[in-house]
Parts: structure tokens; sequence; C-alpha cells
């Protein structure tokens, strides 16, 4: 009896270890204009892209595809402000990975009253959650 005992024992914290949570994420991957590309995130991963431009000329990153939102959800942008009148700013795109698979996201620098143009500058990154 004692030793069904103890391989009982075994059994439950075994079966109980293969219950635990899965590991957290890994932390944010922030991404600039010059790692245009393949981007590569676990689940659950945020995803930082940050984009450069200055205040005050006008110009501001436009968003032309959006990532699919079974790959990649919660998109937001924020600006952050000039230390100086037409200093540097950035714009801060957001995403949170949601399941495997490959989106695309891509972004023109423009103003807004301005017609698309061969030589505009546009940045495009290939997400893939693995």
């Amino acid at each position: 009896m004692r030793r069904f005992a103890s391989g009982a024992l075994i059994a439950g914290l075994l079966l109980t270890a293969g219950c635990a949570s899965a590991p957290p994420p890994p932390g944010p991957l922030t991404v600039t204009d010059a790692e245009v590309g393949a981007v590569t995130l676990a689940p659950g991963q945020e995803l930082r892209i940050e984009l450069p431009l200055n205040a005050g000329t006008g110009y501001g990153w436009r968003l032309d595809h959006e990532a699919e939102a079974t790959v990649l959800g919660g998109g937001s942008s924020r600006t952050t402000d000039a230390a100086l009148p037409g200093g540097r700013i950035t714009t801060v795109f957001s995403y949170q990975a949601v399941a495997r698979g490959v989106t695309e996201l891509s972004f023109t620098l423009k103003r807004p009253w301005m017609p698309d143009a061969a030589d505009d500058t546009r940045r495009v990154y290939r997400v893939l959650v693995r």
C-alpha cells in the first residue's frame, strides 16, 4: 500500500507540473526606421515601431497597410514631444502579437495635402508571429 501511495503522489505531482501556466511572452520589441524588413515576435509580445520626423514641418507618418487583426492586434500610435521647436520627434506605433501568422505593416512619410509620389519615404515591416 505504501508503494502505491508514493506512486500516486509522484504521478499527481507530475500532472500538476504539466498544468503550470505558460511562461510570459518576451518583453517588448522596438524597431526603428533603419530596421525595416522582417520582424519576428512570440505570441503575446508587444511590437513598437519608432519612426522619426521633424516637428513643425507638416510631415507625419501615414499607416498605408494595417496588420491582419488575427496576427497583430491593438494597433495604436502616439507622437513624442519635441525638445525644441522644429526639433526631432518620434511617432510610436504599438501592436500586440495575437497568434501565429505573417502580416505586413507599411508607412509613408507625407504631408497630408500632398499627392503620393514615387520618391516618398516608405517603411515596410513584415511581421512573423511564431
